[in-house]
This record gives C-alpha cells, structure tokens and sequence, in this order.
C-alpha cells in the first residue's frame, strides 16, 4: 500500500471507521481517496476557496474533521457530502426540504452559506436514500419560538 492510501487507513482508523477496511484495505482506502477528492473538486467547482486537501485536512484536525469522515461510512453522494463539510466547517444552513414518498422516492434539498453568508449560497440536491443520513449528524434546537438547524457534529463510535 502506497504512502496515501496509508494515510487515508489512518484517518477512517482515527475517526473510529476501522471496521470498514477489514477486507481489500487498499481497494477501500483506494475509493475512499477517491471520494475524498471528488469532494474536493466538487467544493472547487463552487468557488469554495481551500488551502488544502481533506485528506491533509483530516490529518491535520482529526477531531474537527471526525463528522465529515463518518460521511464515508455510508454511500452518500459528493454534494450531500459537500454540504456536510461545509456544515462542519461553520456555513449556516439556510434552506433544508426533505420529501419522501413511501416505498416510491425521497429527495433532499440543502442550501448553505459558507462564511456566514459572505459567499453565495451552496446548494445540493440528492435522490438517494442514503443521503439521508445527513439529517441525523445536524444540532437541532430553538432559539426563543424559531428553529435552528445548525452545525454538524460526529457521532460517537466508541
């Protein structure tokens, strides 16, 4: 295994995602760099300046990244995931539709304002039922009688 795909090994093992290299660690740790990357060009492609990979990311800030690494646990798409990094990383959410029909179709629909809306917004559409799971990582409270859906935090995998 080559020294990036070692280092993709260290971050899934960091944030509590061992169990998901038990077989072909390096064709797993192969499509999650993968992932990793279409998640990075997909932010690009939005204007969201980085000055770094989110591997180097992950590296660096294990703890501030665990959340948006728990994202490829599950098979969810690159814009939901997107989305999730930028949650993670203080972008307030300004828009948030889910529709589900049983047995038939879910959609999930999420805007975002990264830097506390001094970029334009970022939106993500998905159909898939997996993305889903995006829901479940939000902080979900009141401030006075309005609600708030904020932040994106990791679940706990001890």
């Amino acid at each position: 295994m080559n020294d990036k795909l070692d280092r993709v090994r260290r971050v899934l093992e960091g944030a509590g995602l061992g169990w998901l290299l038990q077989d072909d660690v390096e064709v797993r740790c192969k499509m999650y760099l993968e992932e990793m990357a279409e998640m990075d060009a997909w932010l690009a492609e939005r204007g969201v300046a980085r000055k770094r990979s989110f591997l180097e990311e992950a590296e660096e800030d294990p703890e501030a990244t665990r959340a948006v690494v728990q994202t490829f646990a599950v098979p969810m798409t690159t814009p939901i995931r997107g989305v999730a990094y930028l949650v993670a990383d203080g972008a307030d959410i300004r828009d948030i539709s889910f529709e589900y029909r049983d047995g038939e179709s879910v959609c999930l629909k999420v805007a975002v304002a990264p830097g506390s809306g001094r970029r334009p917004v970022v939106q993500a559409e998905s159909t898939e039922v997996w993305d889903v799971e995006f829901l479940r990582h939000l902080s979900i409270m009141k401030m006075g009688d309005q609600p708030l859906l904020s932040g994106y935090y990791a679940l706990r995998t001890d």
